[in-house]
């Protein structure tokens, strides 16, 4: 089974908070994987910071098309993902550093599974905890 993962990451309007949503997914113990960033059309400065990150990692693709909304940009993303699994990932949202290594890890093995999930803490925009969904 290949082993590569790709990460989709729709975008929409998350300048204050994608360099470091980025950041957590590119900081990840596991690193075969392929993050792929789809603007969905936003009027802030969000294209232009995940640009100029991929501009610096090959493992980063950028995409961008008009408003769309996340249903159908991430509906349209996940029609042509090509790797084994499909990561989600949000541009307000951080990974712990071992996320992907332990998801598919478990993933794995538990071959029966075709989808794995877990717990969130939720943050405020300084990063302190909230809660937990």
């Amino acid at each position: 089974m290949e082993k590569t993962l790709t990460i989709l990451m729709p975008v929409y309007n998350a300048g204050p908070f994608v360099a470091e949503a980025i950041a957590s997914v590119q900081a990840q113990t596991y690193g075969d994987f392929r993050l792929r960033i789809i603007d969905d059309g936003s009027t802030d400065n969000t294209l232009e910071i995940c640009q100029r990150i991929a501009a610096n990692d090959s493992r980063i693709a950028v995409e961008h098309h008009n408003n769309v909304g996340i249903a159908n940009t991430m509906n349209q993303a996940l029609e042509t993902a090509t790797s084994s699994w499909v990561f989600s990932m949000h541009g307000d949202d951080l990974m712990l550093p071992n996320r992907l290594e332990r998801q598919l890890e478990f993933i794995l093995s538990n071959p029966d599974l075709a989808v794995v999930s877990s717990l969130v803490r939720l943050i405020d925009v300084r990063g302190r905890e909230i809660g937990i969904a």
